[in-house]
């Protein structure tokens, strides 16, 4: 089993935890009212970081010629999360004072999207991990 399937496996785990992560600091921003500040920036930097990783090695997978069942909707769906991943980042970024649920609502679609994306392998949320 190549190591980069198993780095691709494991960073699901990763990428779920940086995601819940920064919804709760967009809604938190939201809710008290305030600008984003260093550490919103800072973990926005984390969820967009980890998705890019696991973007990558998922294009190195598919150079390497690995596949697998339900192949092209994983794919797409990724590449959906992708885009919102980049697109609440800097809508949080850009956060004032003024209450903006977008970023919140994108987040919580990038985790819909990915829960979807992990199950079209159809090895489960938590199984199937690559040792």
């Amino acid at each position: 089993m190549s190591s980069i399937l198993v780095m691709h496996s494991w960073m699901r785990f990763l990428i779920l935890l940086s995601t819940l992560g920064f919804f709760g600091v967009c809604l938190q921003g939201v809710l008290s009212r305030r600008p984003a500040d260093k550490r919103d920036r800072l973990l926005g930097g984390v969820f967009v970081g980890v998705i890019d990783l696991q973007v990558l090695l998922g294009i190195g997978l598919l150079a390497t010629g690995h596949s697998i069942k339900g192949m092209e909707s994983h794919v797409g769906t990724m590449v959906i999360v992708l885009v919102l991943a980049h697109v609440a980042s800097v809508m949080n970024r850009r956060r004032t004072a003024v209450r903006n649920w977008v970023p919140v609502g994108l987040v919580g679609a990038v985790f819909v999207f990915l829960v979807t994306g992990i199950l079209l392998t159809h090895r489960g949320l938590f199984g199937g991990v690559a040792l």
